[in-house]
């Protein structure tokens, strides 16, 4: 990157404090040292208006004034207008993302980050011409330390307008095609040469759509688009042919080699018009696919690097915890109420290490990389222990949880940290649709070859979710439910080569029975 480029000023807007100084730390060490923070959207304007910003980084859920909404005002000043603008979110569904790329979005930032996803983020900026050209004309500029926009020329607004590149050779039927495309104020590039035209579609600003002879000396059409797709600068511009020929063969040769359409001669200006239009709109949807593939690439991405962190930066401070907590504990004259006090942080400790210990289970089942070590699991035991554990949960609900009893052991091959995290999941999901002073019962039961366990509670499963019940982020009736308990389960199920399913015992009662293979 250019010297002058490491001098782009950057505005960073949230209302999270902490968020803020995570960004400017960031940035900082990324080498930016110009970076301006706002808590929200109308302060975030208030500093537009004062001084010159190069790039904006927002959050998308703020007071006053929100991420999206700060974009759109962005976008509509005649200042502004083309200024970098990335956007902040721990949300990326589809619907925000269309809405933040309908509204001129340049780039999304998902929560959680790291500073190496930041810089790749602004590295893409700096590579991308269109973007930041106005950056690099300010900073050939003689450095100042501040100067307000109101003092400089408003930037010129940048032309979307579509550009058809006509390719014939002869000159008349350019002139005839040129103006049927300009009645819908398209811009017009054109040659009757076609050794140039792959030089010509290089050339930025690029043509959004080229209408091509087929007929022509030197190279003929299909060999001229087998050109253009073979080239990756130019391979995503739609080619339309133009041809006097009818023949069928003729014309699937066309587009076999990658031609999108083809027009007959004589042309007919509203056929041509149309399908023209037609084939813009596909291209600009395209677009947009492919800026939400990406960015649904970036998350994948970010989610292995959380996955890592997880591993390593969070689990070693824990750990420091947990040894610097015991080492406390270990003094003799320590008071007994501190020591107490130090045993509640152990517990903690452990409670958070096991949270992240299943979070990274679960997305290792997720993409086929858990790998589970087999063992013989005692069922009953596991289902105890998770009596023991929901014990305070349940009295605060005002629900009990009993286990049926049973003559043998429930032996099974599994694994047991697999079995106790879905059984936590099913009993709390059981003890938060049960009615106060209601029952939840463990059911265990051996049959063939398996060992089932049902969990039953009072309280039936909406008719609405019932069909996708297993399935990830399905909730119904709970403020913050995540729909992560019953899809988990499954999940755990499936990996010890069991299954999972629910029942409805006369519309008053739910039961969901896990089955798992017995030990022999």
């Amino acid at each position: 990157m250019a010297d002058s480029q490491w001098e782009t000023r950057f505005l960073v807007v949230d209302d999270f404090s902490p968020m803020r100084e995570a960004l400017r730390s960031c940035l900082v060490s990324i080498g930016f040292s110009n970076v301006m923070v706002s808590p929200d959207g109308r302060d975030a304007l208030n500093r537009l208006e004062e001084g010159r910003v190069d790039v904006i980084i927002s959050d998308w859920n703020m007071p006053k004034i929100d991420g999206l909404t700060l974009l759109q005002k962005v976008r509509e000043h005649h200042h502004w207008q083309n200024k970098p603008f990335l956007m902040i979110s721990g949300d990326p569904s589809e619907k925000n993302i269309r809405e933040a790329l309908d509204a001129g979005v340049d780039g999304f930032i998902i929560k959680p980050f790291t500073a190496n996803f930041i810089k790749e983020k602004i590295l893409k900026l700096f590579k991308d011409d269109k973007l930041i050209k106005h950056i690099v004309r300010q900073k050939a500029k003689k450095p100042e330390a501040f100067q307000a926009d109101a003092d400089k020329p408003a930037e010129k607004p940048k032309d979307t307008t579509p550009i058809i590149l006509i390719v014939d050779d002869v000159p008349e039927n350019i002139e005839l095609i040129s103006n049927i495309v300009r009645e819908d104020n398209f811009k017009v590039k054109a040659t009757t040469k076609p050794l140039k035209v792959l030089g010509l579609a290089k050339k930025q600003p690029q043509p959004n759509l080229i209408l091509l002879d087929i007929m022509m000396p030197e190279k003929n059409g299909i060999e001229v688009c087998e050109l253009l797709k073979r080239d990756p600068e130019t391979a995503h511009i739609p080619v339309i042919f133009l041809s006097a020929q009818a023949d069928s063969r003729f014309i699937a040769k066309g587009l076999e080699v990658g031609a999108v359409d083809y027009v007959t001669k004589p042309v007919s200006p509203p056929v041509l018009r149309a399908r023209v239009k037609n084939h813009l709109k596909i291209a600009g949807n395209m677009e947009v696919l492919k800026q939400q593939v990406e960015t649904l690439a970036e998350n994948e991405k970010l989610r292995e690097e959380v996955e890592r962190l997880t591993h390593h930066d969070v689990k070693n401070p824990l750990s420091a915890i947990l040894s610097l907590a015991s080492d406390v504990s270990a003094d003799k004259r320590l008071p007994a109420a501190l020591s107490n006090k130090l045993g509640l942080i152990e517990s903690s400790v452990y409670h958070i290490n096991s949270i992240l210990g299943r979070s990274v289970s679960l997305y290792q089942m997720e993409t086929g990389t858990y790998q589970v070590v087999p063992e013989t699991v005692n069922l009953l035991e596991v289902a105890e222990s998770t009596s023991n554990e929901l014990s305070a949960f349940s009295a605060e609900n005002k629900v009990k949880i009993v286990i049926d009893p049973v003559e043998e052991p429930m032996l099974i091959i599994g694994e047991k940290l697999l079995c106790h995290s879905m059984l936590v999941n099913l009993l709390k999901n059981a003890v938060e649709a049960a009615p106060a002073g209601s029952i939840v019962s463990t059911i265990l039961k051996r049959a063939e070859q398996d060992v089932m366990i049902t969990v039953k509670n009072a309280g039936v499963i909406p008719q609405k979710i019932r069909g996708q019940f297993f399935e990830k982020y399905v909730t119904a009736g709970k403020a913050e439910g995540t729909g992560l308990g019953t899809y988990s389960a499954r999940l755990m199920a499936e990996q010890q080569k069991g299954s999972i399913q629910f029942d409805i015992e006369n519309e008053q009662y739910t039961l969901i029975t896990v089955t798992l293979p017995a030990l022999s």
